[in-house]
């Protein structure tokens, strides 16, 4: 059973994520001003994108590689904050 604490939480990462999908799709979708043609340079954004995927993989292989070593367990003792405990809402 879910504590209040952990569906506070999970409230607001639905609130959260259901707001940004919203912006992304405005910001997609939404109207253009007129004359902004060419006032904006977005050609690094594919780049940028390219350099957090991979950091985001090297970390997820990273911390795959390091669970079977047991690392769980001490960086969860060492947690004095129990936010990582929350269960799964699936």
């Amino acid at each position: 059973m879910k504590s209040a604490q952990d569906n506070f939480w999970l409230r607001i990462i639905y609130i959260v994520s259901v707001v940004i999908s919203a912006a992304v799709a405005f910001l997609i979708l939404g109207p253009r001003p007129e004359g902004i043609e060419g006032a904006l340079d977005v050609s690094a954004l594919p780049m940028v994108n390219a350099t957090l995927n991979s950091i985001t993989t090297v970390l997820l292989v990273y911390g795959y590689i390091l669970l079977p070593f047991s690392f769980l367990d001490l960086a969860l003792k060492e947690s004095k904050d129990h936010w990582m405990y929350l269960s799964s809402p699936w």
